[in-house]
């Protein structure tokens, strides 16, 4: 086999290694190309030829002692202006020598980055940086520019840390499309969390992976992974770090179509839930411990909506009890379309939710749950967590199932019942009206929402 011929499952690849001296020009370590041909004779033809116009570009390179300016070597030029140009090329191919020849140019047209015959050089890229620079260079600037939330921001730099882990901190221009598709072969190999664990805390990557962990990342997960190390490249090639992304349309097929990625809770389980003593004897550390999972049932809100509400947001509106969900002040909602009025379950009212209200506002507290604090992902982090320990602790450990399950719970029942797609739309804040009916149409509100969110109905002891 040529030594410029290699063999992995996608085909076959010249590859060639650049001299240190003249890496400056080439600005990459290494230069590897996917060739057009299954058949290996053809493939390693191609091989040698490329190889024989490299070593000439290698060769005029440090003849020269030039980085730009005009060198000819037998078909290519390299022009001042930092781009490469070549004119008709021949190869004794056999066969179909016309395709072969069409063949040949589109693979050098590849392997000087460019799809004309008038192509960007490699030279005209920045000097090459390695992972851990660049993950550093783009980091720094989305959280400067703000464009990057706190959480982001920390989910965004763990997702990196953990591509570091498994493809090392290389030159960038060296990371190629098969060590992406590793890296998405290794994630799905990778439990979830995993510097968070004692177990695989401080563990490599192999090691993890030796375990064999019962528990690996999800479908969405691994996605998410591989969309962050694209938009890094994105980037990247943005800035002349690197001249394409190997991650580009890297990504698993969903296994389930979106509204069976979460389930939601059945009869049973809601019994177990609802039956325990937090809401038979309103026994509960906390007021949200009891309040909070009832308004997801009965309401179908988000945890954070539910959380950060002000006491102000529960009021009469045409004769209507009312939860307006807003963006006011330090409040913050998934979408634009998430602003609506939710009427209030009249299970809720006879549960006492709205005394429990005016007892706050009597107490003068702005929050209903002022025992909440912010933090980083808003008032609703302990609530999250509790509510997972809780639903743990009453034997519903499926996954899939969390507090976001009373939402899919509640448009579930919400279609059994018969109500129309976009009044449950409407209800769940989703984007089918916008907010054309969630806060002005207080009419329809009226006549339509409070029948429609009435026809919830659950056989739960409280």
């Amino acid at each position: 086999m040529s030594a410029y011929l290699l063999q992995r499952p996608s085909g076959w690849y010249f590859r060639i290694t650049i001299p240190k001296d003249v890496r400056d020009y080439f600005m990459r370590r290494e230069l590897k190309l996917l060739l057009p041909f299954a058949d290996k004779k053809r493939a390693q033809m191609l091989a040698s030829y490329c190889a024989m116009k490299v070593t000439s570009v290698i060769i005029s390179c440090r003849e020269k002692n030039m980085k730009f300016g005009k060198v000819v070597i037998s078909n290519f030029e390299s022009k001042t202006d930092g781009t490469v140009k070549f004119d008709e090329l021949s190869v004794d191919a056999g066969g179909d020598a016309e395709k072969e020849i069409t063949l040949l140019k589109a693979a050098l047209h590849s392997m000087l980055n460019g799809s004309s015959q008038e192509t960007p050089s490699l030279g005209t890229l920045q000097k090459s940086m390695r992972l851990s620079e660049i993950v550093k260079k783009y980091c720094d600037e989305k959280t400067s520019t703000k464009a990057w939330s706190e959480k982001t921001s920390q989910e965004f730099i763990a997702s990196y840390a953990l591509l570091q882990m498994v493809l090392g901190d290389e030159e960038v221009r060296n990371i190629s499309r098969e060590n992406a598709l590793n890296y998405l072969k290794v994630l799905q190999k990778l439990p979830p969390n995993i510097n968070k664990k004692p177990l695989y805390r401080d563990k490599s990557i192999d090691t993890i992976i030796d375990m064999k962990p019962k528990t690996v990342l999800s479908t969405q997960s691994v996605n998410k992974h591989m969309a962050r190390a694209s938009s890094l490249w994105i980037w990247a090639r943005a800035q002349k770090y690197v001249s394409d992304n190997p991650f580009e349309c890297l990504s698993l097929k969903k296994d389930k179509r979106p509204h069976e990625q979460r389930s939601a809770y059945n009869d049973d389980q809601l019994g177990v839930i609802f039956g325990h003593e937090i809401f038979s004897m309103q026994k509960s550390r906390h007021p949200y411990m009891y309040w909070v999972p009832l308004l997801g049932l009965f309401t179908g809100m988000r945890l954070e909506e539910i959380c950060q509400l002000h006491v102000d947001d529960i009021r009469m509106e045409d004769e209507i009890w009312v939860i307006d969900v807003n963006n006011k002040e330090e409040k913050k909602l998934k979408t634009e379309t998430s602003q609506r009025l939710v009427p209030i379950h009249s299970e809720l009212i006879r549960l006492k939710f709205i005394d429990y209200c005016d007892s706050k506002r009597k107490d003068s507290q702005k929050l209903i749950f002022s025992e909440l604090k912010r933090e980083r992902d808003g008032y609703s982090q302990a609530v999250s967590k509790w509510f997972g320990r809780f639903r743990k602790s009453c034997g519903i450990d499926e996954r899939g199932l969390d507090f976001h399950s009373f939402r899919h719970t509640v448009a579930d029942r919400l279609k059994k019942a018969g109500v129309e797609e976009k009044l449950a739309a409407t209800i769940l804040g989703h984007s089918a009206h916008g907010i054309t009916y969630g806060r002005y149409a207080k009419g329809y509100l009226k006549e339509t929402l409070r029948s429609a969110i009435e026809k919830l109905s659950y056989n739960i002891p409280v």
